[in-house]
């Protein structure tokens, strides 16, 4: 009988076809959807923008310059969250459980980049646990005790578990895609790429800060 795991790892490349496709196809009117009810945003005192990604994603891993250079422009009354997708089938269970074991350690910012790259640019996908950690390894400090008390604890599982619950309020279909405070959710193939992308979510959040205002 297959486990999990090996379901996971016979399916790891077919996850990248779920990613969204061309970014030259044209605009929608409007280029985003509306999520209906709208999910409640996480900070309550912020406008929120969520990314929703797959590691084994190449137009995710393409996206993440983009979202770099978009980051260091963020206004600070702006929550930023990076999240993986993760389906009610499952698919995307395991990298969703690495990213937020990298995130209860406080090594997400050291291991993230190190993993898509391991995929996309070395061709070297992690195909077991240990050489997940072998990424954790290479750039962290993080003992395999550590990182294997991490990977079950109760707080990586009910993170996984709320990502699982997000991907389906969201109504999320393809990655990757941005959630606008709770509202809205896009993909670069409704927003004619990924520059134009990003300046609707400024758009979006320019409209939400003025609603949020007080009246006059």
């Amino acid at each position: 009988m297959k486990t999990r795991y090996s379901q996971f790892l016979a399916s790891l490349f077919t996850l990248a076809f779920i990613c969204t496709l061309s970014v030259q196809a044209a605009p929608k009117d409007p280029p985003y959807e509306k999520i209906s009810p709208a999910v409640p945003v996480a900070h309550a005192d912020k406008l929120e923008v969520v990314e929703i990604f797959w590691y084994t994603c190449p137009h995710c891993y393409y996206f993440e310059d983009y979202l770099n250079t978009w980051k260091k422009t963020i206004p600070v009354d702006v929550a930023f969250i990076h999240m993986p997708a993760v389906f009610a089938s499952g698919r995307g269970y395991e990298f969703a459980q690495i990213f937020y074991t990298a995130e209860t350690l406080g090594v997400l910012e050291k291991v993230h980049k190190p993993l898509f790259e391991s995929i996309h640019r070395d061709k070297k996908p992690p195909r077991t646990m240990d050489d997940f950690y072998g990424i954790f390894k290479q750039n962290t400090d993080v003992t395999k005790e550590a990182f294997d008390k991490a990977l079950k604890s109760f707080a990586v599982d009910m993170k996984v578990r709320n990502a699982q619950r997000l991907t389906a309020k969201y109504g999320l279909t393809a990655v990757p895609s941005i959630v606008v405070q709770g509202k809205y959710r896009m993909t670069s193939d409704m927003t004619d790429g990924y520059d134009n992308m990003l300046k609707i979510v400024n758009e979006l959040l320019a409209d939400e800060r003025q609603a949020k205002a007080p009246k006059k």
